[in-house]
């Protein structure tokens, strides 16, 4: 879960950042591009994505690398 960055709780900012990111054969993000969100929340939507594990996308019995669209939401309550 990404953490909510203090500034940007204090702040009252909070939705959606965008990523896309290549994930490769063994899980691992080894690629990532902000799409859109608040400049706020933009670096730690990053290291969310970047710390996070995936399954292997598995083609014809075949580990592969896949690009992915991320949405992480920062909901302020």
């Amino acid at each position: 879960a990404p953490v909510f960055p203090i500034l940007a709780r204090q702040s009252h900012v909070g939705g959606v950042v965008v990523i896309e990111a290549i994930i490769d054969e063994h899980g691992n993000v080894v690629q990532e591009k902000v799409i859109s969100g608040h400049p706020l929340l933009v670096q730690a939507a990053l290291k969310a994505v970047s710390e996070r594990k995936y399954e292997p996308t598995i083609l014809d019995g075949e580990p592969q690398s896949v690009d992915l669209r991320v949405e992480v939401n920062f909901e302020v309550h």
